[in-house]
């Protein structure tokens, strides 16, 4: 069964996607000014230095990390409260919305046989391991943030 978009979906679609490349990431970083980006648009693989001096919508400088930050499991654990998924297929890294994942699936370059699939980490599955007050206490707090986001 596909998980259904919340009724703000498009709301969510552009206020946390990456600015530059208009996908949906689980690793963001802001900054000083306020905008925020994935850390693949913003920094180099080889040695995680940031590709750009400014930002790429107000061209302030000085903005972002010159060395790529490490992100933490909070600020990760926020965008898969907010549906974003990493695709289960062993060798794809691709983050997606939840509602877009099935479409994913049918065309996946790595899709195989069921069995080379990876974990996947969707928030339902993430919590199936965990102690009930933490379920309970995840579900609070992923439902509080998405009244907060809802305001503003």
């Amino acid at each position: 069964m596909e998980p259904s978009p919340p009724p703000d979906k498009n709301c969510n679609e552009q206020r946390f996607c990456c600015m530059v490349c208009l996908c949906p990431r689980l690793r963001m970083v802001y900054g000083k000014c306020q905008h925020k980006f994935c850390v693949d648009c913003l920094y180099n693989n080889k040695d995680n230095s940031l590709r750009i001096m400014s930002c790429p919508l107000c061209n302030q400088t000085g903005q972002f990390p010159e060395k790529k930050p490490v992100i933490p499991d909070d600020n990760i654990e926020i965008q898969k409260c907010l549906g974003i998924v990493e695709c289960p297929n062993e060798g794809c890294n691709y983050e997606m919305w939840s509602w877009d994942q099935e479409q994913h699936f049918n065309e996946c370059p790595n899709r195989k046989s069921p069995a080379t699939k990876k974990k996947t980490s969707t928030y339902k599955n993430s919590i199936i391991s965990r102690p009930y007050f933490f379920r309970k206490s995840k579900k609070k707090y992923c439902s509080y943030f998405l009244r907060l986001s809802s305001k503003h």
